[in-house]
């Protein structure tokens, strides 16, 4: 049997040492670690599966201290003398290594690309004060982005660069994107000048177009906070990402999508397995992923 050993008051006695074993609905014993390490007041956990959880205390101990946060997340009474068996319902065990957080990453060190769009504010539409994402239109832009390196600024751009919350994008990443799901994108190629004025690389600006609302609320652990829409009258229930997550997505609502962003998330987007797989497998320079289950 696996057990986690944690410590917990039961006035008016000294401070017990309880057993904590966890079994399913068919007597199997479970590793009760994932139990520990859930935040306090969440749903987030293990699999939608009916647990039994026994607490038993075994002897008296001279101090108190905690090893664990089951207590916090209120999956057992604040106060436990004798043995215990609680019949719960909870989330699976962190869904980790299904989605990822797609962005480009920090250089590190105060230090950022050295690429500039030549010709920025001849790309601003009118009524608009910065350049808008590419959204697949042909003509989107009166002219074609000119990028230019400037040394003095930084380096040379890597695969992924983010430019004003643009993606800028190398032709090798580009295809692979396209490969592996080109409905999703839309990209609108540059002309790129190196410092002495020779064309560089190819470069596009890219930009994910598909949005879902797949977020599992009951499983993930996400801040939740409305803001009033002035043109529908009503309020919108936004995520936040801020102070940390741990997000479940539906994949019967996710489908065949291999990259897509959360409907009312302001967060990079995000790819499945398939997608992390194949950009691992290559590394591309400057590409962030980051598992949405620990956040």
């Amino acid at each position: 049997m696996s057990l986690r050993q944690f410590w917990t008051h039961s006035p008016p006695r000294a401070p017990q040492l309880l057993e904590v074993s966890v079994a399913n609905s068919e007597g199997c014993q479970l590793d009760p670690s994932p139990l520990t390490n859930l935040p306090a007041q969440t749903g987030v956990g293990l699999g939608g599966l009916a647990l039994v959880v026994s607490v038993r205390r075994r002897l008296t101990a001279p101090s108190w201290r905690s090893e664990g946060r089951l207590a916090s997340a209120q999956l057992l009474p604040r106060f436990v003398t004798e043995l215990t068996a609680i019949e719960i319902s909870v989330e699976a065990a962190p869904h980790k290594g299904e989605f990822f957080l797609v962005d480009a990453g920090f250089l590190g060190n105060g230090r950022v690309s050295g690429i500039e769009i030549a010709n920025e504010e001849k790309l601003i539409h009118p009524g608009m004060n910065v350049v808008s994402r590419p959204n697949g239109t042909p003509d989107q832009y009166p002219e074609r982005p000119h990028l230019v390196h400037v040394p003095e600024k930084g380096g040379m751009p890597r695969d992924l660069e983010e430019f004003a919350g643009i993606w800028v994008v190398s032709e090798p990443l580009k295809q692979l994107f396209e490969q592996m799901d080109a409905e999703a994108f839309a990209f609108a190629a540059c002309d790129f000048s190196l410092a002495d004025g020779s064309p560089g690389p190819q470069y596009y600006l890219g930009n994910v177009l598909r949005r879902i609302d797949a977020l599992d609320e009951a499983a993930s652990r996400v801040r939740i906070k409305l803001d009033h829409n002035y043109q529908t009258g009503e309020d919108e229930q936004l995520y936040s990402l801020v102070g940390g997550a741990s997000l479940v997505f539906k994949q019967d609502l996710v489908g065949d999508a291999h990259i897509f962003r959360q409907d009312r998330m302001g967060a990079p987007p995000i790819c499945d397995r398939a997608m992390f797989d194949a950009l691992s497998a290559v590394n591309f320079s400057g590409v962030r992923l980051r598992d949405v289950a620990d956040i």
